[in-house]
């Protein structure tokens, strides 16, 4: 509850307010353009070393 309410007051400026809207905004662009052109739905292989490399690949063919 502590965490909540010294967030809530940090929140309140208007500086910190418009960081946190800010970071909500920008990443989600990326994720939808991976999504929606580049089709992808999920993952084709399994195993945590085997998603990073796909995440890889797909971050490399994004930044292209």
């Amino acid at each position: 509850m502590r965490q909540k309410n010294v967030m809530r007051e940090r929140l309140r400026s208007e500086e910190e307010y418009t960081l946190s809207v800010r970071r909500m905004i920008e990443p989600e662009s990326v994720f939808g353009q991976i999504k929606n052109n580049r089709r992808f739905r999920r993952f084709l292989l399994r195993g945590l070393p085997k998603v990073g490399l796909e995440v890889g690949w797909l971050c490399l063919a994004q930044s292209a």
